[in-house]
Order: C-alpha cells, then structure tokens, then sequence
C-alpha cells in the first residue's frame, strides 16, 4: 500500500477517535459545570443512540443541573417513553416533583424507579438519597436508609461514599 495512503487513513483513523466522545465524557462536563459542552455531548450521543434512555437520564441531569428542570422534565419523560425499563429516569421526574414541593407524587416516582429495577440498583438508590440531600426539604434519615440499601450491594463502590 502507499504511504501516503497509510499515513492519511492513519491520521483519519487518529481524528475520530479524538472526537469520539462517550457517555462518561459527557457525565464528567456536566459535573464541572460544563452545561453546554456536555450538551453537544449528548445530541451526539442521542442520534447514534436514540432509544438509550440511560442517555436521556443524564441529559435531563445536565438540564436539571443547569436551573432548567422544564427541559430536564421532557429528557426524563422521553427517556421513559423510549426506554421505561430505565428507572432513573423516574427518579428524575420524582426529583423535580420534589423540588416542586410535591413530596407524595415524588415518593411515588421514587417507589417505581425501585420497583422498576426491583430494589437491586445501587446507583438508584443513590440518586433518590441524592435528591434526599440536596434539595431545599431535606430527608436524612431516608437518604441514610437508601446509602445503606445501596452499600449493601455494591460494598466496594466508592461513589457511595462520596
């Protein structure tokens, strides 16, 4: 083969995969407050992957993050139409709801996401114990009960501890 040819398929070869972005990077902007970034990230990611509602779940995150829990509403709600065996994404809807003051229906998005991944998901045990913490009407003892939920399957994840 040519060269020159070798060389061109080879920096080709080399540009995509420095473009190529996954859900991790995008995770990782979003976490450093890279809103906008993280955005394009998941677009990306949406249109190779359209029916992921993992995707949709953290692309809500970025919007709900961002002070923009309209948007972060219509990620969780497309996330559950094209993937309702995701129940994070009902964890994101109960986490508005809950900012909204709304605890009752909150609760209710949370019970589903738990009966959805049958109570054996530490990361959505995690997120409801999140929305616990974090938001204006705080639920210690709840969060308490959920992180220890969530130890008890995954001993050795360190982002239960953090």
């Amino acid at each position: 083969m040519n060269p020159k040819i070798c060389l061109t398929l080879f920096g080709l070869a080399t540009s995509i995969a420095l473009n190529a972005q996954t859900l991790q990077d995008a995770i990782r902007m979003m976490e450093n407050e890279q809103f906008e970034s993280a955005a394009k990230v998941y677009e990306k990611l949406l249109a190779a992957e359209p029916t992921n509602g993992t995707i949709d779940y953290f692309y809500g995150e970025n919007y709900f993050r961002n002070d923009m829990p309209d948007k972060a509403q219509v990620m969780y709600q497309k996330g559950i139409a094209v993937s309702p065996a995701i129940a994070l994404n009902y964890v994101g809807l109960g986490k508005i709801l809950y900012a909204l003051g709304n605890i009752t229906d909150a609760n209710a998005d949370f019970f589903k996401a738990k009966t959805i991944s049958k109570s054996k998901s530490a990361e959505v045990f995690m997120a409801i114990a999140d929305v616990y913490i974090n938001a204006d009407i705080k639920n210690s003892k709840e969060a308490i009960n959920l992180l220890n939920q969530a130890i008890l399957l995954e001993p050795k994840n360190p982002d239960i501890f953090t």
